[in-house]
């Protein structure tokens, strides 16, 4: 699978956790139609086949050769991340995305009531720590961080009191 799709899986990932979020309480009437209207999204934005198994808080996606799980209810920072990537403690956990890529696993960890200073705080972490990061700051209101060595990548972004924090490690060959 290109690394578009990739991307394209991630991204549809993202949306499908904001909207289990905001419609919890109707998931159970339509969850079979909103499975298949996952899995309809998902083959033709990437071209392969794809199956979507929706629970109470949260999905199990396979499309192609790539695993999703969607934790709409998860709190915390996710246990298997890579050790080397330290835990963004700002805010309050509302998701967690876990995928399982042909080449890589990705974490993606959304937040929220994020303070305006999360960013150059956890940016000024990263580098104390000796990681050369690429930091966009949005005048105290959110930015961006970005951060890659080896095979592992980090990228941070948000604003007016959101987050979503990426991180990426590469499969061994």
């Amino acid at each position: 699978m290109k690394k578009q799709n990739y991307l394209l899986v991630t991204g549809i990932t993202l949306l499908f956790l904001t909207f289990s979020m905001m419609n919890h309480s109707c998931r159970n009437a339509g969850q079979k139609t909103a499975e298949q209207a996952m899995e309809q999204a998902i083959e033709q934005g990437t071209g392969e086949d794809a199956d979507v198994n929706l629970s109470n808080q949260g999905a199990t996606i396979h499309s192609g050769d790539v695993t999703t799980h969607v934790d709409a209810s998860a709190n915390k920072w996710p246990a298997d991340a890579p050790a080397e990537i330290p835990e963004f403690t700002y805010g309050k956990i509302t998701g967690v995305t876990v995928s399982d890529h042909p080449e890589m696993y990705i974490w993606t960890v959304v937040y929220e009531e994020v303070p305006a200073d999360a960013f150059k705080k956890y940016n000024d972490m990263l580098k104390a720590k000796g990681m050369q990061t690429v930091f966009m700051d949005m005048a105290g209101q959110g930015g961006s961080i970005t951060w890659e060595s080896g095979d592992l990548a980090l990228s941070v972004m948000g604003g007016e009191g959101n987050a979503v924090v990426g991180v990426s490690k590469k499969k061994p060959q």
